[in-house]
This record gives C-alpha cells, structure tokens and sequence, in this order.
C-alpha cells in the first residue's frame, strides 16, 4: 500500500472490509511511501486528469504515511501492519501510536540500509524487525537498484539527509505536520502556462467512462453518397468566395475561432469518440487520445499563429520602415489518414492559418468522396502547386516529384529538370488514368 496515492486511506478501509466479510480474515498489509512518484505525475500529466493521485509535497506524504498507520493499528484484528521505512522520525511515530495498544505489527527495512538507525530499534526486543532483500538475476534487478539509486540520491530522502553532515537535527527530524497551501506541481490542466491543456478522461472510472460507452451505443452511421464533379466545383467555388473575407479578419479574431472550435471539440467529446470507435473501429482509450490531440493542436496553433502571424518589424536603413506581415495562401485541401481521421486533420488546417478547406476523409471512413472527382477538381489550374488532393499513394509520389521540380529549379541541371519534366507528366498521367 503505497501512502504518497491520496486514495491509501481508502485502500486500508477497504481492505478491512473484505477481511470482515469472509469471516474476520487477517491480512498482511505492508505500507511504503511510494515508488513510482515520478510516473503516476507524468501519467496524470499526460491524461489530462482533473488533480494527481498522488501528493505532490514530500512532507504530504509523510503526513500521509502516519494517517496509514494510525489506520492500520485500529484495524489489528483483520490487518497484521509491516511498516517498510527507513526514517527515524516515521519509525518514533510508529511506535508511540503502538504503545499500549497491544496490536501486533512489524518493522521492516532493506539489507544494507539504515542499519544504524534500526540498530536502535532492535534494542527494543518487543518490536520485530524483518530485513528484507531482492532475490533474482541482474536483469530483473537493474531496474529496481536504479529506483533505489534515484530514492536515496533525492534530496528530500531521509537517508540521503543522514549521510550529509551539512544537515542539521532540527532539519532531519523536523515535524512534517505543516500542510502546504498549495500543490508542488502546477495541474495538469495549467501544464502549459497559459495555454490550457486539452481535458482528458480516466478510464478506470466508472462515472467517466459511462459517457463515452453511451456515446457509442447512440452512434448510427448513416451512409453518404459520392458527390459529383459539379457539387465539388460548387462548393470550391464557395470556398474561394469566402477566403478573402476571412483573410481580412484580424489576427486575434481568427485565433479566438480556432479557441472557440477547441472548446466545442473539448466538450463534444464522447460524440466523437462514438464516430471514431463506430468509423475508425479505435479503442475508448485511442479515441480520447486523439479528440484531446486535435483540441491541443487548435490552442497551439492559435497562440503560435499570434506569435510568428502578427506584423515584424525588420532592419533598415534609416528613414525607411520595413515589415513582414504573414497573410493566407488561398484554398487547400485536407485528407486526413486511416490512422488519425480527427487529430491530424484537427492539425493541418490551422496549422496553415487557412480555413477555406475542404476535407476528404480517409478510406476506411464511410463518409469519402470520389477518387476521380477529387482528382479533377484539384488538378484545376487554380489549385496548384501546393492545392493539390492526392488520392493515392502514387498521386502522392507524383505531386511529390513535381513539386521539387517546380519549387526550386535552380537545384538541378536543365538536362535533369527535363528529365524529371518528362517523368513526372508521365506519372501523372497514369496517376489520372487509375483514378478514373
């Protein structure tokens, strides 16, 4: 039982009520402070979970671990306490609460550590102490020996403390009874100053994970029927119509939208994960990732759009002002993969700063438009170079080629441009032919 969790007096009581139910049972129960502090942080951290499990001030859990003890000396006759701790002060504590309550416990400590100070406890022949050792081959032991290399070389570590004559006794065996206001550790939702950090779902659960199952149940693919050659010349024109009125929007108001869109998705989310588990057959925990991924990619974007779009001032000469100011391209077209369907077109259009986009999702996905289609509407004049929506892995390819052709002409030798001329238009126009 790991007393840094903030759920471990939980665990204690819990564990004495299924002792009680199967007929006053004894169980074992060996409390530590913990051994995997740093990965529980980065696991909330990374799930975007409302708090840690665990305390996030040294001093916590030492308050934590009395709180423990006192619990399991008051369960004696369903839990046999085995305290594993190499602190003086922790050990004191023990005993004191002990004293007197006929409650039968243990110590516990690792061979070769803190043989001085349980050399002390053992003077004491009621208290029993069980010294404890790994057992197996170099391989499984690496891992455990790094653990206790990195425990004992913390500075807030007891031990580490007892080896250093720097430290002083009112240091070392300072009362941890002085409550912090606040967290050691900015939360997961503010890891990121002021971007807030996308908000995530533990899945372990139950209450979190009810709405994303009934999200699921309630999910009905209605199929979509192609759309023709002139539907998509139509809503292309649209989308060029409308770009320059977007264009002309200021900066801080397009990145309010792509903010606005980020909190419509955030709070959307078991629809979503419902599409993505009925279109793109993912798991719950894969749909949360990727719905959180395309909220972090819109934040993002919109804050570094305020930083690299907002006008430059360059170097001059005197007398003369110069500034770069960044603006949008014009119409480009989004094919999200099989993989991320959601996060990594969530990605690409803001990245680009350029919402008159129109999107084709992936293959797997029942809601695609025609291969053909798609291919003569982006072949179009006015699509190129970098408007392109290649339908296929050789259409890639292509597009590919031609584009380091026409980008920088002045990479390669004219006899190698033409070369790479005449191989490229015929792979396109076998491209063209497949996607027919």
């Amino acid at each position: 039982m790991q007393a840094y969790q903030t759920r471990a007096l939980a665990v204690i009581d819990e564990v004495a009520r299924i002792a009680r139910s199967h007929g006053g049972l004894r169980f074992m129960v060996r409390p530590v402070k913990g051994a995997y502090w740093d990965g529980e942080v980065k696991r909330a951290q990374e799930l975007g979970t409302a708090g840690y499990p665990v305390f996030t001030h040294k001093h916590h859990t030492d308050i934590s671990y009395l709180a423990c003890a006192r619990a399991l000396l008051s369960h004696a006759e369903v839990i046999y306490p085995q305290f594993a701790t190499h602190n003086a002060g922790t050990i004191a504590a023990i005993l004191q609460m002990a004293e007197g309550r006929g409650a039968g416990f243990e110590m516990q400590r690792l061979h070769g550590m803190g043989e001085g100070v349980y050399r002390e406890v053992m003077g004491d022949a009621k208290v029993p102490v069980r010294i404890y050792a790994p057992v197996g081959e170099h391989r499984d032991l690496l891992a455990y020996l790094v653990r206790r290399l990195l425990e004992n070389g913390a500075n807030t570590s007891f031990v580490h403390q007892l080896a250093d004559p720097q430290v002083d006794v009112e240091v070392l065996l300072a009362s941890p009874l002085v409550p912090a206001a606040a967290s050691g550790l900015p939360m997961p939702a503010e890891l990121y100053g002021a971007r807030r950090n996308s908000r995530g779902v533990d899945l372990a659960v139950p209450s979190q994970r009810a709405p994303l199952l009934a999200a699921v149940q309630a999910t009905r693919l209605e199929p979509v029927g192609e759309a023709s050659p002139q539907d998509i010349e139509a809503a292309m024109q649209r989308l060029h119509a409308a770009f320059p009125r977007w264009n002309a929007q200021p900066l801080a108001a397009r990145a309010a939208t792509l903010r606005r869109a980020a909190d419509v998705l955030e709070a959307r989310l078991p629809e979503f994960c419902g599409l993505l588990v009925k279109e793109a057959h993912k798991t719950l925990a894969d749909c949360v990732a990727e719905v959180r991924e395309a909220v972090d990619f819109l934040r993002y974007y919109a804050d570094r759009a305020e930083q690299r779009s907002a006008v430059q001032p360059l170097p001059g000469p005197t007398g003369e002002h110069n500034e770069l100011r960044l603006h949008g391209r014009g119409v480009f077209v989004c094919i999200s993969p099989w993989n991320f369907p959601l996060a990594i077109f969530g990605g690409s259009w803001p990245r680009r700063w350029w919402p008159a986009i129109p999107w084709r999702p992936s293959r797997p996905s029942r809601r695609r438009w025609s291969r053909s289609a798609w291919w003569r509407c982006c072949t179009r004049p006015a699509c190129r170079p970098m408007r392109w929506c290649c339908c296929t892995a050789r259409a890639r390819r292509s597009a590919r080629r031609w584009w380091r052709m026409h980008a920088a002409p002045a990479c390669a030798s004219p006899a190698r441009r033409r070369w790479r001329g005449e191989s490229t238009a015929r792979s396109l126009r076998r491209t063209a032919r497949s996607c027919r």
